[in-house]
């Protein structure tokens, strides 16, 4: 049998943490995926998305009983969640093309509401300014 040397390489923490920095992925690879069957109640989120995480990561401290964390991958400098959720929270939306003249006409609604409302909140200042009520 051949006389075979074992080398021994060892890694400083510095070099531990340049070589997890150094590590990245494209955001071809930066994946969301939102899975479910039709059996179970729950569905599961994986994302990288840092806004949807955000969001996810409020449910879940407000609606702790429909939100879970379930979890936390960490590759390089990206991090990637998962997520329990109630599968009637998942929906998919298409988008309605409208008439020119209805979506002028939606828009125009939109508009009055908006000032309507700033109209109303300028008003309640100016009384509780005069002590009016």
């Amino acid at each position: 049998m051949a006389n075979i040397k074992k080398k021994t390489i060892s890694f400083t923490q510095q070099d531990v943490k340049a070589r997890e920095n150094s590590f990245a992925l494209t955001g071809y690879e930066r994946v969301t995926t939102f899975n479910f069957n039709e059996e179970d109640k729950e569905a599961s989120i994986y994302t990288y998305n840092k806004d949807l995480i955000k969001k996810l990561d409020k449910y879940c401290q407000e609606f702790p009983k429909l939100y879970k964390l379930t979890n936390t991958d960490k590759y390089g400098k990206y991090i990637a969640k998962t997520y329990s959720v109630p599968k009637e929270m998942i929906s998919v939306r298409f988008p309605t093309d409208l008439p020119e003249k209805q979506s002028n006409v939606l828009i125009n609604i939109a508009k009055k509401r908006i000032e309507a409302e700033a109209l109303k909140q300028h008003s309640s200042v100016q009384l509780s300014l005069l002590n009016i009520k």
